[in-house]
Parts: structure tokens; C-alpha cells; sequence
């Protein structure tokens, strides 16, 4: 255990010290040895890492540690990709869309443990004006795009909605600067961030099957060929977006949040809204964007994505990687 010690100012710009006590894990290198680990370029860059591929270790520099780096070996490339280059025949644009002919994302459901209590409704968590103003403007545009529902406290009383406190994160290190905010440049800066932790903790868990639709990165690794071969990679924006909760489970995931008056009201005013369609901090997200995303590939191109043998797509969460022996 280690002590930090740390100053914060307050929204006034008073200083409060804390004193935190801190968990160090012991020994993670040795954990972490037979691990696979998947770091993008930004994090390394916000990590100060640096790679040493003579002495094969990876230097974070923030944390003033190093790890040995290991040839990876969690599974055999399969061989067939390693034949000579073959030229993929891809339906056209007009036999991908009689196949998805019928074709919808399924809806999210969400069954309650036994002994599940809607959580007593408690005040949203103070952050600075700016992320107050930010969170507003965030449920405005989720609004407006009829991904959250305002709700009347009144509303939330007789649907029994459960409501969980919401805040804005910054997704840069200059969110803070200050650039007026606006609905066209605050989703670029800011995230909104729903504290769903009494909901996952309320909510069954999924039959093992699901799990099997969330392929590990050992696995994505393992499908790709050694040999050069161009890639192209989507990421699939608001991802989760596109699925909808079932009425009988939308009301689990009501927020409150302040207006801070620019949805009318004064900085203070209390605000509640509900999702319509899936977020990010559910615990059974995931699990159905995966599903979502085979369902939709194997219908629409079952040339080229399968689980079950040679795939030139590969998933992993809203990550989409494309691979092929020609540039077009």
C-alpha cells in the first residue's frame, strides 16, 4: 500500500489536500507473463512508452517500469491464409441489400436478479460549470437524435424509472481550455458518463453461449497471415447506438444530470432522461453488439467474414479490420 498525496480545487477555486492510500499490485510481471496485452498508439504516447526491440522490453515512462516483451504464441496462424494471393469475388451493393432484406439489429433485453430493488433516486454528481454546461448540451444532441428521452419527475415516479447520476468526462487534455462549448464542437471534447454500476449489479448475467460471439485478441491475431497484405480498419462511430432496449428493461437506465441552464431552467435546475438505445457502461453491451455485428456480417457478406474458417474480417468490439491481398 502507498500514499499519494494530492491537492484538488473545488468549483470556487479553493484547494482541498487528500491523502489517498493506494493499492500497488506486487509481482506483475510475473502475471502478466503469459498475457497478451493490446495498447494503441495513443496510450503508449500517454503512457511515455518506448519499445527496445534489442533487449525486448516495453518502457512506460509515467510509471517508471518495464516489461519484458515475449514472441507471441496464443495460437497457430492458420496455414490457408499463407497460399498464394487469390482475388476475393464481393457481391455487389445491390445482392448486400436484398440479403439484409428484413434484416434488424435485435433488441436489448435485461432480466432483474430475484432479490433486484430499484436503487433510492440520490443527486447527480457537482462537477465545474463547463462539464455541467458540457453534460447538457451532450443529452441535448442524444436527444435530438432520439437516442435519450427527457423525463418529468413526475414521469420517472410512475414508470418506476431507475435513475442513476450522470457527468462529463473530457476526452482531451485541452477540453478545459476556453473555447466557447457548443452542440457542434462538445462531443469532440467532452463524454458522457452514466454511473450504471447499481444497474449491472441488478442485472442476470447472459448465458455462457453469448460469450462465445466476443472473440479474445489471441484469436483476432491468430487470423491474420504473415506474408505483406493491405489492411483497412472502421471504427464504427456510436456503435452501440444502433441497438434499442426492449420496453420491459428501458427504464433501468434513467440518469439525472443538471441543466446547467442551457436547456432552460437556472445552473441548478435537476434533469432526468432516459436511454432509448444502448450505452456504453451496460454490462450486457458488449456482449450484444458482438452478436449484432456477426448477425449482420454472415447475412450481408459471408464471402468474406466467418468465424468458423478463413474470415477477411475480423471484430473486436466496435472495431471492424478488413484485410486483403490487393490495394482494391
Amino acid at each position: 500500500t502507498a500514499t499519494v498525496r494530492l491537492s484538488v480545487r473545488d468549483v470556487k477555486g479553493i484547494p482541498h489536500a487528500f491523502s489517498l492510500s493506494v493499492e500497488v499490485a506486487d509481482g506483475l510481471n510475473e502475471c502478466l507473463t503469459n498475457r497478451t496485452i493490446l495498447i494503441g498508439m495513443k496510450t503508449m504516447r500517454k503512457m511515455g512508452g518506448r519499445l527496445d526491440v534489442v533487449k525486448d522490453a516495453f518502457y512506460c515512462g509515467v510509471l517508471h517500469a518495464h516489461w519484458p516483451m515475449k514472441p507471441f504464441s496464443g495460437a497457430t496462424v492458420n496455414t490457408v491464409t499463407d497460399g498464394p494471393p487469390k482475388r476475393l469475388a464481393l457481391p455487389t451493393q445491390a445482392v448486400v441489400d436484398e440479403r439484409l432484406k428484413g434484416w434488424t439489429f435485435p433488441k436489448v433485453t435485461a432480466n432483474l436478479k430475484p432479490d433486484a430493488v430499484r436503487p433510492c433516486p440520490r443527486r447527480p454528481y457537482l462537477g465545474s460549470k463547463r462539464e455541467m454546461v458540457a453534460l447538457s448540451l451532450l443529452v441535448a444532441n442524444l436527444a435530438k437524435a432520439g437516442v435519450v428521452e427527457h423525463l418529468t419527475r413526475e414521469q420517472v415516479e410512475a414508470r418506476g424509472v431507475w435513475i442513476s447520476p450522470a457527468f462529463a468526462v473530457p476526452k482531451v487534455d485541452d477540453a478545459r481550455d476556453p473555447e466557447e462549448l457548443t452542440a457542434d464542437n462538445v462531443e469532440k471534447l467532452y463524454r458522457l458518463v452514466v454511473d450504471e454500476r447499481s444497474v449491472n449489479s441488478s442485472v442476470q448475467d447472459l448465458l455462457p453461449n453469448w460469450k462465445t460471439y466476443m472473440r479474445p485478441v489471441e484469436a483476432c491475431i491468430s487470423e491474420l497471415p504473415s506474408r505483406d497484405i493491405w489492411y483497412a480498419s472502421v471504427d464504427v462511430a456510436q456503435a452501440f447506438f444502433n441497438l434499442e432496449y426492449h420496453d420491459d428493461c428501458a427504464y433501468l437506465l434513467g440518469f439525472s444530470y443538471y441543466g446547467a441552464g442551457v436547456d432552460g431552467g437556472t445552473p441548478d435546475t435537476l434533469r432526468y432522461a432516459v436511454f432509448r438505445r444502448m450505452t456504453m457502461g451496460f454490462k450486457l453491451s458488449s456482449f450484444y453488439w458482438a452478436f449484432s455485428v456477426h448477425s449482420l456480417l454472415t447475412t450481408a457478406l459471408p464471402e468474406v467474414y466467418r468465424t468458423d474458417g478463413l474470415t477477411h474480417i475480423l471484430d473486436f468490439v466496435d472495431d471492424i479490420l478488413v484485410w486483403s491481398d490487393f490495394i482494391d
